[in-house]
């Protein structure tokens, strides 16, 4: 691991245990590195943050273009494993432990919000493809589909909506799919 990952993960340890409170003092004696050594690869706390949020949905997007490309799914299994994707750092930093960051980060909480509306290239091309194949119904609009979704997906990321519908980011996109893929089914 070089040191830019070495430094995110450690990050995300100290977030997990004192949230959006950690300083990079603490970072970097954690580290056993200077300050100075931070500041070669990030310019301040809220860019290791952006850098983790980008390196995030890159890595989903990259899973999803492998699942997109996979023919031993079949159109409506990709079409599930793309939408209900895990970042690679899902196991180690929740989405419910961000909640805050729209209050301490604007900036990276929209990065994050306005992320969910890239790369659905190849959600519409298996939507399309459904509807030729006749296992989903030809008479719904893909665009207000990817709306649904796109929508659907940031809500997840209000500790409000988590709280108030009693689950967790996962389960509630898992519900979501679930619910969408059974209203789009011939």
């Amino acid at each position: 691991m070089g040191m830019k990952d070495a430094i995110i993960h450690e990050t995300i340890n100290l977030f997990n245990k004192k949230g959006y409170q950690f300083t990079l003092d603490e970072l970097s004696t954690n580290l056993k590195i200077s300050k100075k050594t931070i500041y070669k690869y990030f310019e301040n706390k809220e860019d290791i943050f952006r850098t983790f949020i980008i390196e995030s949905f890159n890595s989903v997007h990259e899973q999803q273009r492998d699942i997109y490309n996979d023919n031993d799914f079949s159109t409506k299994e990709k079409l599930v494993a793309i939408l209900t994707t895990h970042s690679k750092y899902e196991d180690s930093l929740t989405i419910e432990k961000t909640a805050g960051l729209e209050n301490y980060y604007p900036e990276l909480y929209q990065l994050i919000l306005s992320s969910y509306k890239t790369e659905w290239d190849n959600v519409e091309s298996l939507l399309n493809k459904g509807m030729e194949e006749g296992i989903f119904k030809r008479d719904f609009n893909i665009q207000i589909v990817k709306y649904f979704l796109i929508n659907g997906m940031q809500m997840m990321h209000k500790k409000e909506v988590l709280d108030a519908a009693k689950t967790s980011y996962r389960e509630g996109i898992s519900q979501i799919i679930e619910i969408f893929i059974r209203g789009i089914s011939a």
